[in-house]
């Protein structure tokens, strides 16, 4: 427990480094409880979103959003992913959080609960990088579909 310990604070170091512009707190729920077909939905799901809010920039420039992924879920806790996305747009709000959602729906493994705030201080980033719910901690930060621009 002690290597975790230190590894969270590690986490949270590194989260609270990262200069975001206009980031959204997201959580979506999963229907599997399969880690790899729930990795393979996360990457399709921000592939759909990245081409249906970015369109050409993310087509013919490969531009991105910042994206963090953890993941939590267990025998008791229906499996869900935490994201935090920077919407690089600050007058585009309501259009990003509607293609969330849309984006997500339209995932194979996505169920209709989904929940979408602005990110206020670091409250979301302690949350997320909490033990609770992360059967093994060090595998619940999904690194291959995080994104920094």
């Amino acid at each position: 427990m002690v290597i975790d310990e230190v590894y969270k604070s590690e986490i949270r170091s590194w989260l609270g480094d990262i200069d975001f512009i206009n980031p959204f707190a997201i959580t979506l729920t999963l229907k599997s409880s399969n880690f790899r077909e729930n990795n393979q939905n996360i990457r399709h799901f921000l592939n759909r979103l990245n081409q249906s809010y970015l369109q050409n920039s993310y087509r013919r420039y490969k531009k991105r959003l910042t994206v963090l992924v953890a993941s939590e879920g267990n025998g008791d806790i229906r499996n869900h992913h935490h994201l935090i996305i920077d919407n690089p747009f600050l007058d585009r709000d309501r259009e990003f959080v509607r293609k969330v959602r849309e984006s997500w729906i339209k995932s194979e493994l996505g169920l209709r609960k989904i929940e979408v705030e602005k990110m206020k201080g670091d409250g979301w980033i302690k949350y997320i990088t909490k033990f609770k719910s992360k059967p093994i901690y060090k595998d619940s930060f999904d690194f291959e579909n995080f994104h920094i621009n």
